[in-house]
């Protein structure tokens, strides 16, 4: 019989590593008020881009009553992983969150993907949503 000198107190802590990880969660803004006195809407989709890690990266929403909607992203300058997951999530926590406020690192492996659609985003509404300045956006 062989006998492994795999000390017992290593693997239990790669077992609580293991699940540690799997109970991280992402720590999202609360969701904001709307943007605009009143409520703004916009007439047409407002568009914003911004240099990403492969080239322009953009994107493409709607403001409703105030409210971010419809979010639609272009990174196809982007490599193929750090654009599937952006584009997986990305839309959806800007959506729920009715901002650009989250922070850059909130997905693994696309900080500087992710920096770019934060930074077209924000671009995008201060150049078309009345009132809207830099000092809106709190990072």
């Amino acid at each position: 019989m062989k006998k492994y000198k795999f000390p017992i107190f290593a693997l239990l802590a790669l077992i609580c590593l293991t699940f540690t990880a799997c109970f991280i969660e992402i720590d999202l803004p609360p969701p904001r008020g709307p943007w605009g006195t009143p409520p703004f809407s916009t007439p047409a989709p407002i568009t914003g881009r911004a240099l990403g890690y492969g080239g322009l990266v953009s994107i493409t929403f709607e403001l409703v009553d105030g409210y971010i909607t419809s979010v639609v992203l272009d990174l196809t300058s982007e490599s193929r992983a750090e654009a599937a997951r952006v584009q997986a999530n990305l839309p959806g926590i800007i959506e729920s969150s009715n901002s650009f406020d989250f922070a850059v690192n909130v997905i693994s492996r696309a900080t500087i993907t992710t920096t770019a659609v934060r930074n077209a985003g924000r671009q995008a509404m201060i150049d078309n949503v009345p009132g809207v300045t830099a000092a809106d956006f709190s990072n």
